[in-house]
């Protein structure tokens, strides 16, 4: 709540955080995390809830909308109204963002990777983390 809408993690902010982290700390102790979860911001009122990434795609379906990729941050987002009239957007990361965000683990040499929340996730995202790392 507060938050101006927009990534939970960009891979434009992940890349500088991470090439901070290994000029402090050897890349083989760094573990990259992975959001398995997006926000649905409330614009109108300034308020937000968490978006499981299993139920990302049917709130798409449930809303009709059109989601857009952001080339810069690599997420993906969407508007919409709902049904008391308030405006909102929702940002969160599809396979393509998380393969692309983990592969992060292996230009930089990192011990891996890591994600929150463990039972936000389904196949899906753990096969688009497998697609980054190799």
């Amino acid at each position: 709540p507060g938050q101006t809408a927009g990534p939970v993690a960009g891979i434009d902010w992940m890349k500088a955080d991470l090439d901070y982290a290994v000029t402090q700390i050897s890349p083989d102790k760094v573990l990259l995390g992975l959001p398995a979860y997006g926000y649905d911001f409330d614009v109108t009122d300034t308020t937000g809830v968490t978006v499981e990434w299993k139920d990302t795609q049917a709130l798409v379906k449930a809303t009709g909308a059109k989601p857009e990729f952001d080339a810069a941050t690599e997420s993906e987002h969407f508007d919409y109204t709902a049904s008391d009239g308030s405006r909102h957007q929702v940002w969160y990361e599809n396979a393509q963002s998380i393969q692309d965000k983990a592969h992060l683990a292996v230009t930089l040499n990192l011990a891996g990777v890591s994600m929150w929340a463990l039972g936000f996730e389904d196949d899906s995202f753990w096969s688009a983390v497998d697609s980054g790392l190799h």
